[in-house]
């Protein structure tokens, strides 16, 4: 991906990955993009919300534990002196509705990804510096 050239990365990680390997490739991949690619913007999402939140605690604990990994690593980065690199909590992309923007409570619809462009647009936006003034 560093080799690939953008105003921005936007990371959409902790899927469909598992918390260890959330854990133990995250930070990685970051410090590799930021190496490769000093002056690029990079903006990570936490993981959306998923309907198992509201009926299984132990989903609900994984995802969760997924945002804090996500969180803490931008953070400790931007602590570091990581210049431009930016966090973006999408648990609320779908809103509380969210089984309307959903295929099978997991993965959006056309809804859904319209929901999530509307969230993230501005949030490009003001990164990019498009639109202002």
């Amino acid at each position: 991906m560093a080799e690939i050239e953008a105003c921005c990365y936007v990371l959409d990680v902790g899927q469909n990955t598992s918390i260890e390997e959330l854990g133990d490739r995250f930070v990685p991949f970051l410090d590799v993009l930021r190496e490769g690619r000093p002056e690029i913007q990079l903006l990570a999402t936490t993981p959306i919300f998923y309907n198992a939140e509201l009926w299984s605690t132990n989903h609900q604990k994984g995802v969760n534990e997924k945002r804090r990994i996500t969180s803490s690593a931008v953070t400790e980065r931007k602590a570091g002196g990581y210049q431009s690199v930016y966090l973006l909590d999408a648990s609320d992309y779908l809103w509380s509705d969210f089984t309307d923007g959903a295929v099978d409570g997991g993965h959006p619809n056309d809804l859904g990804f319209a929901r999530m462009a509307e969230r993230l647009g501005p949030v490009l936006a003001k990164i990019l510096g498009i639109g202002e003034g």
